[in-house]
């Protein structure tokens, strides 16, 4: 399916000057997302290198199915997740390929994130600050505990969190 893609494409743009199919690439490269292209970025060079290992240039949905089977062994799912729309993205801009047709990829992606249980965070609550602030040695501790009270006064007078999350 993916090399009847290419050849679509490749037909499409014989029929396009060169220079309209520059601008046009151009124009689907500014268009990822601006705050998070060098993360895309990065991503979509991760696969090209690792497709570079395996002696292919293909788009094919088989190559995908091997690379998010073996990214699976150090990811957990919202991190396969998060690649795969980032190669989503950068595959349909660079390439004119859609990997969202490819039902096999996205049911392996569906089964790695059958029984995955999320990681819940530690919260520290009121007594756990204050107990921090009153008993931490000063001579170690100091500094932090002046950033917490800086942020907790700016958090009464404003209302707000200055931290980012």
């Amino acid at each position: 399916m993916a090399e009847q893609n290419d050849s679509n494409n490749e037909n499409v743009s014989e029929n396009v000057p060169p220079e309209m199919l520059v601008a046009a690439k151009e124009i689907a490269l500014n268009s990822l997302p601006i705050i998070s292209k060098q993360k895309y970025t990065a991503v979509y060079n991760e696969f090209k290198k690792w497709r570079s290992t395996r002696n292919t240039k293909s788009f094919a949905e088989p190559v995908f199915l091997i690379y998010f089977n073996e990214l699976a062994t150090k990811y957990a799912p919202p991190s396969l997740w998060s690649k795969y729309s980032m190669l989503r993205t950068t595959i349909k801009s660079y390439d004119n390929i859609d990997i969202s047709t490819y039902p096999q990829l996205i049911g392996l992606l569906k089964r790695k994130n059958v029984g995955y249980k999320p990681k819940k965070s530690s919260v520290f609550t009121t007594t756990d600050v204050s107990k921090f602030l009153k008993e931490a040695p000063d001579a170690e501790y100091l500094v932090t505990k002046v950033c917490i009270q800086v942020h907790i006064y700016l958090f009464m007078y404003t209302g707000t969190s200055c931290l980012k999350t």
